[in-house]
């Protein structure tokens, strides 16, 4: 556990440093289209609400002029995009 706490640590130091903060969102939600086909049958097709439970975003400014994504994934460790091969523009 303190070498995974010492990993995020250092991971967060090195590379946002500098960094800033635009936008933050958690627990999004909205409305999403269930196509009637495979396991979706006809009455449960069209248009309903849909979201993510206990999710974070975060859109980062990087000192580098670079854009980068940070979410917690369903492991419950924080993500980036840009280290998971990326690229946000």
């Amino acid at each position: 556990m303190k070498f995974l706490i010492i990993s995020l640590l250092s991971f967060f130091i090195t590379n946002f440093v500098a960094s800033a903060e635009i936008a933050n969102c958690s627990n999004p939600n909205g409305h999403a289209y269930f196509h009637n086909h495979g396991i979706v049958d006809k009455k449960s097709s069209g248009w309903d609400k849909d979201g993510i439970n206990n999710a974070v975003f975060t859109l980062k400014l990087l000192d580098n002029k670079k854009l980068d994504i940070l979410f917690i994934d369903a492991t419950k460790m924080i993500t980036s995009v840009i280290q998971s091969g990326a690229r946000v523009f």
